[in-house]
């Protein structure tokens, strides 16, 4: 399970990513929907939160170590893997697509009823992980949106679609 892989990366990995602010800033319009509790257990960490955030953090490292290494960043996911466990870097990325994979399930669980708060709260939470899944899917969309976000961003305001 994911929560092996606690090393010193993952844990500077989720708490620099921008994931929680930006998902917690989601919260900010949301009105009285807001309330002290729903913000007591957003603060609390919940599972599905952290689930997204490692979403976050490997599916961009598992997409972008090969450029990262090229402009000198000094470690990925997939290099604190390997270095962590000895392994070479397929299986170091083939572990990671699985603590994803784990991660997602993990999101799917946290939607079931019954649940501590209401699907409003936890749409910016698995919206965020939906978009970085969109992102990273099949390239480093973030770093060259060209790729692929250009298409589904043309798509989205251009292009039109059948009704």
């Amino acid at each position: 399970m994911w929560h092996h892989f606690q090393t010193e990366y993952m844990k500077n990995g989720l708490i620099t990513s921008a994931y929680n602010v930006i998902s917690k800033s989601a919260l900010v319009g949301m009105g009285e929907i807001v309330s002290e509790d729903a913000l007591n257990w957003y603060e609390s960490h919940p599972k599905i939160l952290q689930a997204s955030e490692l979403i976050s953090r490997l599916q961009d490292d598992v997409m972008t170590y090969q450029f990262e290494r090229e402009r000198g960043q000094s470690a990925t996911g997939v290099d604190a893997y390997i270095k962590t466990y000895g392994v070479s870097e397929k299986e170091a990325i083939d572990e990671l697509k699985k603590m994803i994979e784990i991660a997602w399930k993990e999101i799917n669980e946290g939607c079931l009823k019954p649940r501590e708060v209401s699907m409003d709260l936890l749409a910016p939470i698995f919206n965020l992980a939906r978009m970085i899944d969109v992102v990273y899917r099949y390239d480093d969309g973030f770093t060259f949106p060209g790729k692929t976000l250009k298409e589904y961003i043309t798509l989205l305001f251009v292009g039109s679609s059948p009704m």
